[in-house]
């Protein structure tokens, strides 16, 4: 299973709707797709119509778990954990709990390395081709956990005032995990909620002077569809002539060429 972790220390950026988008296009293309919501404003649950019932297992669940276990979780566990949405994407859902997560990870033992625990039970190799993490808007020990336990980053930026200074700043958070994990790498740059203007022209220009071919072809521009959607809680990818689908359907394809040729 390759993970790949959906960042930006900047909020805004349309990370939820991006990973849930290309998700979707993965299981289209074939694929076995794992979603893991680690924000506890649990936008990416609520998108793909998983929002925990009372008593169901969350992310911070299995975060306790392995916590107490010093180790990673029980299958039974992650069977209770995962479930499948109507647009075939797994889904392991967070909730509020999960603002907890920084206190309880606080005396953990490698604090750092809880998810990259978890995710190393065999029950996700053997289920799962990718595991799409959305994390929230900010650099701390749970986005920290997702990059020790990720393969790739991938980076959804707007061109607006202000972008590379968040990406800088992950940059660095990257820099110091690949001590580490010294297989994580910048996967992509997603272009994200564009808006065609001439400033908008000269942030995506300085953009690619930096990361070069990282920079995805596609770009995503801002349409109101996106909200749309997430209201609906249906992916644009399977919309019905949905401009932004076809969109992330060519982004999902151009990673797909990149991770397996």
């Amino acid at each position: 299973m390759k993970t790949l972790v959906f960042a930006n220390e900047k909020g805004g950026v349309g990370k939820t709707t991006a990973t849930y988008n290309l998700a979707v296009a993965l299981v289209n293309a074939g694929k076995q797709v794992l979603c893991i919501d680690l924000d506890p404003q649990g936008n990416l649950s609520t998108y793909m119509n998983c929002e925990p019932e009372e008593g169901e297992i969350t992310i911070m669940e299995l975060i306790s778990e392995a916590i107490s276990r010093k180790g990673g979780c029980s299958e039974d566990s992650l069977n209770a954990a995962v479930k499948q949405n109507s647009e075939g994407v797994y889904c392991i859902p967070s909730d509020i709990s999960l603002s907890q997560a920084d206190m309880a990870l606080a005396m953990a033992f490698s604090r750092e390395k809880i998810v990259k625990r978890i995710l190393s039970h065999p029950f996700f190799d053997e289920c799962f081709d990718y595991c799409l993490i959305d994390c929230p808007p900010n650099l701390g020990i749970v986005v920290i956990n997702a990059l020790m336990a990720a393969d790739g980053v991938i980076i959804p930026v707007q061109t607006k005032n202000f972008a590379l200074k968040g990406l800088l700043m992950l940059e660095d958070a990257i820099e110091q995990v690949q001590q580490d994990n010294t297989t994580l790498t910048i996967e992509a740059v997603l272009l994200n909620m564009v808006r065609r203007n001439r400033n908008s022209a000269s942030i995506e220009a300085t953009l690619k002077q930096r990361y070069g071919d990282l920079v995805l072809s596609t770009t995503i521009p801002d349409l109101i569809e996106a909200d749309t959607s997430t209201i609906l809680k249906r992916s644009l990818v399977n919309a019905d002539r949905s401009r932004l689908g076809q969109l992330y359907r060519e982004a999902a394809n151009e990673l797909l060429h990149r991770m397996e040729g």
